[in-house]
């Protein structure tokens, strides 16, 4: 397209550094973009309540955009009134350390520990750590190509948050990362999610991610086995029936032809697939030591009622047919 300045606007110009476009563009807002443009017309002393009523915004949002430029070396000294004016509870708050965490750790089970507050960095804070950390930096390009788009404002302050504040390391992150998007999960929300869940359980190294990875997969693979041998079809398997899979198939080594036979005695009773009346039948056999459905005793049948009502006619008439009746003697006179 063939796109030019407006010859009458060449007349009136104002200076914008060239670091802004060759290096700022990536990671800079909306908002972050407004304010150096607004700066650039009116120039300095910065007020940011003139700013924030012609932009619209909150008097706080204009300050944090003004220490992005700051933190990427666009603007200088401009930070110590607009922060001195802040209310302390609109300032950034630090960020809190990050946890020590054990060289491994192999126990899955969540424990009882205190998560660091959910207080996101701000975009200054990510432009000045992708800066300074290039492992940081290298994580968000890895991210970016993993979830196969551009990373937003948003998904780099969460992605901060659990690099600096959670402690994870970039190798675990990305595990997760790419675990989520290729079972159909590439949303910042569901990763953050899942991240969070990891540092409760202590999965915080990449031994402990890929031990609990393949324990997910071995879940999965299970069930799969179960839906294939009864012929199920269930859209969004619970995680307690993929336990019960597991436990069935893995830990006890049941044969195919007892978990078959254990559920048809299921739907027999329950009329449906039901895990946990199941899972009781097939522990009850395990702890027998029962092998095969040749070593069962047969399924005792409940009495069912006739068709029609509750009175059993065939019982009736049989009884009568075998009853003989008695009459008193006569007395004799």
């Amino acid at each position: 397209m063939d796109v030019r300045w407006s010859s009458m606007d060449l007349t009136d110009m104002m200076l914008v550094p060239k670091a802004v476009a060759d290096g700022c563009l990536p990671t800079a807002g909306a908002l972050p973009l407004k304010v150096l443009l607004w700066f650039a017309r009116h120039g300095a002393p910065f007020d940011e309540n003139a700013c924030a009523a012609a932009l619209k915004c909150d008097r706080t949002e204009c300050v944090d955009a003004l220490e992005f430029w700051m933190a990427a070396g666009v603007l200088t000294g401009a930070d110590s009134a607009a922060l001195a004016a802040m209310p302390a509870e609109n300032k950034p708050a630090p960020a809190p350390a990050a946890e020590e965490v054990p060289a491994t750790a192999t126990e899955f089970a969540p424990v009882a520990k205190a998560r660091p507050a959910a207080v996101k960095p701000q975009l200054f804070e990510v432009t000045r750590r992708q800066q300074t950390c290039k492992e940081f930096a290298d994580l968000l390009e890895t991210v970016s190509m993993r979830l196969g788009k551009p990373l937003s404002g948003g998904d780099s302050e969460t992605l901060l948050y659990l690099f600096d504040t959670c402690g994870m390391p970039s190798e675990v992150i990305t595990m997760a990362v790419t675990w989520a998007v290729a079972h159909s999960h590439n949303n910042m929300r569901y990763i953050e999610k899942m991240a969070l869940d990891w540092v409760d359980r202590d999965i915080t190294t990449v031994t402990a991610a890929e031990e609990y990875l393949c324990g997910l997969e071995r879940l999965r693979k299970a069930f799969e086995r179960l839906e294939v041998l009864l012929d199920l079809a269930v859209a969004r398997p619970s995680s307690a029936q993929k336990q019960a899979a597991d436990r069935w198939f893995n830990e006890w080594q049941l044969a195919d032809e007892l978990i078959k036979e254990a559920y048809v005695r299921t739907l027999n009773k329950t009329g449906k697939f039901q895990v946990k009346y199941m899972d009781q039948i097939l522990g009850a056999w395990h702890e027998d030591g029962i092998t095969a459905v040749a070593q069962l005793q047969p399924e005792k049948k409940q009495p069912t009622k006739p068709a029609g009502g509750s009175l059993d006619t065939a019982g009736y008439d049989a009884l009568l047919s075998d009853y003989v009746p008695t009459y008193p003697q006569k007395k004799e006179g």
